[in-house]
Parts: C-alpha cells; sequence; structure tokens
C-alpha cells in the first residue's frame, strides 16, 4: 500500500475526528507504523477495539466485530505463543 506507507502514520497523528479520523487510522494500520499507529489511538467503537488488538497481536479480549473478524480471532487463538 504506497499510499499507507507515504502518508498512513502521518494522517493517523491528526487530530481529525468523525469518518475522517475513522479512516486516517486505517490507512495508518496499513502502513508500517501500524503498531505506533495503534497504540496512540483510544478506539471509538468495537471495531476499532478488535482492530487495535490485531495490530498488537492480541485479538483474544476484543470482541470481534463481525463472521471475519471471528475467523481471524479463531486464526490467532491458534497460533503458538
Amino acid at each position: 500500500m504506497p499510499f499507507a506507507e507515504l502518508y498512513g502514520e502521518r494522517l493517523a497523528a491528526l487530530p481529525l475526528k468523525g469518518s475522517a479520523g475513522q479512516l486516517a487510522f486505517r490507512i495508518g494500520l496499513l502502513s508500517t507504523a501500524y503498531e505506533t499507529v495503534a497504540a496512540a489511538r483510544a478506539p471509538q467503537d468495537g471495531v476499532e477495539s478488535f482492530l487495535v488488538g490485531l495490530a498488537r497481536g492480541d485479538v483474544t479480549r476484543n470482541v470481534q466485530p463481525d463472521q471475519m473478524g471471528a475467523a481471524i480471532r479463531a486464526g490467532f487463538a491458534r497460533m503458538p505463543r
């Protein structure tokens, strides 16, 4: 994701609200700075909580938002720690 690599971390750091802030956060998660972006974000809803957990490598404490989230959570649960 070249766009995310170029702008993701900087976009996520901007004090954006609403859908613009959500989009900037998700773009930031697509960059190699995803851990930094996740650590700096206070999740706004359950989906963001799940995405922060995913970026940190731990989705076991978060409720999955949908079937795809459930599949991702199941995959992480099977990974050796």
